[in-house]
């Protein structure tokens, strides 16, 4: 268990529920490196709570020892890649779905805006997650990838056959032939998101920045819908 170091604040006289009981506490916020379940564990395989047993005689359910856990400790979350290319695209699409509810005020009347994968289409903008929901097959379970301490977590990834286009993947390995933005989205030159108004978003741009050194930063660009459209469909 860590400090949660992006968090400068503390909790001062907070009032937390503990078992059903009101208690005011000074906390300083930290995180579980895994889950709660694993954090019960260690408590109960630990020293103090042995000496605890040989002093009382008594056994505190899982269950409770999780309830007493502080409100202020939080599981660690995954971090999203931070290299250029990922960096690029999560600004793609945070440009393309705020803009795309201006574009849609006015319901657009293209095949694909009044078809069944309206929907899809438009959750696709919300995030990666999202994204990849959209365009690839669903997560499939491998077993034999489970973590020996937690045997009843069955791990979902994405098959590598929907993330075909990564140079990383084996040369043996063929493109699925069910996802991807042709099969699960669609492309209408009369949609309203393709059209040739105006749209913004951010890319990197090679910018001088003392006077002698270039560097890559990201940089508003203004182009046109189609334009943006295409440059997601392309990463």
């Amino acid at each position: 268990m860590d400090v949660d170091k992006t968090r400068r604040q503390c909790y001062k006289q907070k009032l937390f529920s503990f078992n059903g009981t009101q208690r005011r506490l000074d906390c300083q916020r930290r995180i579980i490196s895994g889950k709660k379940q694993d954090a019960i564990k260690s408590f109960l395989e630990s020293d103090k709570y042995s000496h605890w047993l040989k002093q009382t005689g008594r056994t505190v359910h899982p269950k409770k020892v999780g309830n007493c856990i502080c409100p202020c400790i939080k599981e660690a979350k995954p971090v999203e890649c931070a290299c250029p290319v990922c960096v690029e695209f999560r600004y793609l699409l945070s440009a393309w779905n705020e803009q795309r509810k201006k574009w849609h005020a006015t319901p657009c009347k293209c095949p694909g805006c009044t078809g069944p994968r309206f929907g899809e289409y438009m959750a696709a903008s919300q995030s990666t997650t999202h994204f990849k929901q959209a365009l690839c097959c669903k997560r499939q379970p491998y077993p034999h990838l489970k973590l020996p301490h937690l045997p009843g977590e069955i791990p979902h990834f994405y098959p590598l056959r929907c993330c075909a286009k990564s140079d990383l993947i084996p040369g043996h390995v063929q493109p699925c032939e069910h996802c991807g933005w042709a099969r699960k989205m669609y492309n209408h030159h009369d949609c309203v998101e393709r059209n040739y108004e105006e749209a913004k978003w951010k890319r990197w741009k090679l910018t001088n920045i003392d006077g002698v050194n270039e560097r890559k930063v990201l940089q508003e660009h203004t182009g046109t819908r189609r334009e943006l459209l295409n440059t997601i469909i392309s990463r």
